[in-house]
């Protein structure tokens, strides 16, 4: 499990070193990431960690509902990478794959997406919980992974 974003975090004074464990200790046991035990830990909200991510990372934050995600998913076929990096393709070009994510560290997810689809990946931040949400409308309540997904819905751009 990663967790460079809660040690991050600490770096830069916007969680204590006590919340910085409290955030690893869940996420490790839970198997969740990192910006899911922040929100169900009460530390930040959605909003209060994008935005922070954004000044820190300067990435910039999206709203995912501009892009046509559910269409991209489908036409990539990266199931597997989604669910397990919890990292959305939004839109892609020839030469460059536009991903959403809550855990700008995750470097690891970028370079998988890298070398399946041949091309540069760009990091856009979106909430956390929109991140979720979209993931579930792609792929139904599978969004752990595992099993079928449930009921997935069509998302695009209106």
């Amino acid at each position: 499990m990663h967790t460079n974003l809660a040690s991050i975090l600490h770096q830069a004074n916007l969680i204590s070193h006590a919340e910085q464990q409290q955030v690893v200790d869940m996420a490790q046991a839970e198997g969740m990431s990192v910006p899911s035990a922040l929100l169900s830990l009460g530390i930040m909200t959605s909003g209060e960690l994008v935005r922070q991510l954004e000044l820190i990372f300067s990435i910039a934050q999206v709203d995912v509902h501009q892009y046509d995600y559910a269409d991209c998913c489908k036409t990539l076929n990266l199931r597997d990478p989604i669910l397990r990096h919890k990292v959305l393709p939004l839109h892609a070009t020839d030469n460059t794959l536009f991903v959403g994510l809550s855990d700008p560290t995750l470097n690891d997810a970028l370079d998988e997406f890298r070398f399946t689809t041949g091309k540069s990946v760009e990091p856009l931040l979106l909430d956390h919980k929109q991140l979720e949400a979209a993931i579930r409308r792609v792929y139904g309540s599978d969004i752990d992974g595992q099993g079928t997904s449930v009921n997935p819905v069509s998302a695009t751009v209106t």
